[in-house]
């Protein structure tokens, strides 16, 4: 393995060709998994919604409009008398389609969108941007996308786990073709890993952040830790949180276990003088300040909601677990034993040897607290186990590099890691691939897997989704040009986001998208339904869907349309569809006239009823910009 750690890899040539030398290989790793992807995504039959079309989405409309200002310039050129230029509108047409605003207008608008995002949005823009170069050259419809992605990020999250085992000169023993391999071997053989990523989301960028704030604070002990490092940490946990919001947890947790080890350190020799504790106890403020004036100075909106909001009662409708026993049973099923059976084992053996010990006791801490705080917020979603899989990344390669440091014939070493690469294989064929290939299988070891699994998604329903489509261009050609609709239904299977701009892609075809109004779904978070009283055709779904105890917006409106009562007065059906899945019908409904206050307010009183603490939130009020 090439010479490793602070001092060497700054001035060793021979470290900084290794350095190039994995960087070749984890780009060519991913290059692989990419291909891969594709193969994946060919597989799906599906419209992507919520989630899993947020970034996806996001990239589709952000590539439209940088794309209209080259359009713009080259019209500028051939048209000298000119004054301004073209901007999309967020349409499936949205190429051809063209509103005329000023150049610098258009670039402006684009800039403060972005910063928009970050400061008020929960899915900011910022992990697209390092995308967009990429997606501008190999385009951004899914497959590409989702190769972007591992292009991109994943290949950061190796090379960052390499140059974490690296500064933390740990793997000295280890030869160089197994280190080398290590990483790559470890990220492909957990399944959680790749899971989010296949299914549209960007958060992994974050895993490298997270490592790189690692092997920044571990690679030094903590006495010689400098000031200037607590501040480089900070500052590198904040960008994380900024990547993605849920990232404040694995900030907070570890600024905790740094607070836990300066006090360790402080306590440490005999009675302590109050200099020497407080000269300790300053440095995890110096981390924390770092993070907070980086968070203050980029996103202070978001720092003030962080600070301000009891997310506990915000997010409660997604705790879909008791007791932590019982949350834990669930990431138990989420993660299969199989990957916690190797975590566990890289604990015992990285806690073993002294030079790790640190390293895993302070990991281990950490992830204890990211459980404790998140437990109190939500259920662990499939997402959110990348708070953990730093932990998990660094730990089972300190492990297996341990191993293969400890076998000194290379036949054993290819044994290890062959090994180590089919069962990688084998799960990924498990947990992967399409419903029917792998069923025998995880039905036999169902437990070592994760549950659910995550093969392609394809629905059967796409004929029946198509005629839906054109029933509500057809109804919204009837009307004024200025008629909004309205989803009344918060399913996977019927959703606002299955009407989204840039959502539906061919062969299917949707005319009406600009023409959405938002869908309030979850009675914290959405609130008082104004846009349903704005709209003049509402599609709903039976059943409506939502959360069964959280979605009261979505559930009270959808009984007074069947029954024509309330709010549902001022509508009237125009149609019926059948041949959705899981028994879902779809009726279409017209306004015919506009909601007297007595009907609103009728509505807003049954929400009252129901969260009388929230008179603020569930009062009609003047919405005209959502």
């Amino acid at each position: 393995m090439p010479p490793c750690g602070p001092q060497s890899l700054s001035t060793s040539a021979r470290a900084w060709r290794g350095q190039f030398r994995f960087v070749l290989l984890a780009f060519g790793f991913a290059a692989c998994a990419a291909g891969a992807a594709l193969l994946y995504v060919s597989c799906e039959r599906t419209i992507y919604t919520w989630d899993y079309a947020t970034y996806w989405t996001k990239a589709l409309s952000a590539l439209a409009a940088i794309r209209s200002l080259f359009v713009a310039k080259e019209r500028a050129i051939a048209q000298p008398q000119a004054t301004s230029t073209a901007f999309p509108l967020g349409s499936e047409t949205s190429e051809q389609v063209w509103i005329e605003v000023d150049p610098i207008d258009a670039i402006y608008r684009l800039v403060i969108s972005v910063i928009q995002s970050i400061w008020f949005e929960d899915y900011s823009d910022l992990p697209l941007l390092p995308l967009l170069p990429l997606l501008l050259v190999i385009g951004a419809e899914r497959a590409a996308y989702v190769a972007a992605i591992i292009l991109l990020y994943v290949s950061f999250v190796v090379w960052s786990l390499y140059y974490a085992l690296c500064a933390l000169q740990t793997a000295k023993r280890a030869p160089a073709a197994g280190a080398l391999l290590v990483p790559p071997l470890i990220v492909s053989a957990i399944p959680l890993f790749w899971a989010p990523i296949l299914r549209g989301l960007l958060d992994v960028g974050a895993v490298a952040l997270n490592l790189l704030a690692i092997a920044a604070y571990f690679r030094t002990p903590f006495e010689n830790i400098s000031l200037k490092r607590f501040v480089a940490v900070g500052i590198i946990l904040a960008s994380a949180v900024l990547f993605r919001r849920y990232n404040a947890f694995f900030l907070v947790s570890f600024i905790m276990v740094i607070a836990g080890e300066a006090l360790a350190h402080g306590l440490a020799g005999g009675a302590p003088s109050r200099r020497s504790l407080i000269a300790a106890m300053a440095k995890p403020l110096v981390t924390a300040a770092a993070a907070g004036s980086v968070l203050a100075l980029v996103a202070p909106p978001f720092l003030w909601r962080a600070l301000t909001i009891d997310y506990a009662d915000l997010y409660s409708a997604f705790r879909f677990h008791g007791s932590a026993l019982e949350h834990l049973a669930l990431m138990r099923a989420t993660v299969g034993d199989a990957t916690l059976f190797a975590v566990a084992m890289a604990c015992a053996v990285t806690l073993r040897r002294k030079t790790s010990r640190r390293l895993a006791c302070a990991l281990i801490a950490q992830a204890i607290i990211i459980f404790l705080l998140f437990n109190r917020t939500q259920t662990f979603a499939f997402h959110h186990f990348y708070l953990f899989m730093p932990a998990a990344l660094l730990l089972t390669s300190l492990a297996l590099l341990e191993i293969l440091a400890r076998l000194r014939r290379r036949s054993a070493h290819l044994v290890v890691i062959g090994g180590l690469a089919v069962f990688a294989l084998g799960q990924a064929w498990v947990v992967f691939a399409p419903k029917g290939k792998a069923t025998s299988l995880w039905e036999h070891a169902a437990h070592l897997f994760p549950d659910p699994l995550y093969p392609p998604l394809v629905r059967h329903d796409l004929d029946a989704m198509a005629k839906l489509y054109a029933a509500v261009d057809q109804a919204l050609e009837h009307m004024d040009g200025s008629a909004k609709f309205y989803v009344l239904s918060g399913s996977w299977t019927l959703n606002e986001g299955h009407f989204r701009p840039f959502a539906v892609r061919p062969p299917l075809v949707f005319r009406s998208a600009h023409r959405l109004l938002s869908s309030h779904v979850l009675d914290k978070t959405d609130g008082f339904p104004n846009r349903l009283l704005r709209a003049e055709l509402v599609v709903g779904g039976t059943p409506p869907g939502g959360w069964q105890k959280a979605s009261f917006v979505l559930h009270l409106p959808w009984e007074d349309l069947t029954a024509a009562t309330g709010i549902g007065a001022a509508f009237e059906p125009i149609g019926t569809l059948t041949g959705f899945e899981n028994g879902l019908e779809v009726t279409l409904f017209r306004r015919i006239r506009p909601n007297t206050d007595a009907e609103v307010a009728e509505l807003s009183h049954r929400l009252r009823t129901i969260y009388p603490d929230r008179p603020e939130i569930f009062a009609p009020r003047e919405d005209p910009t959502r």
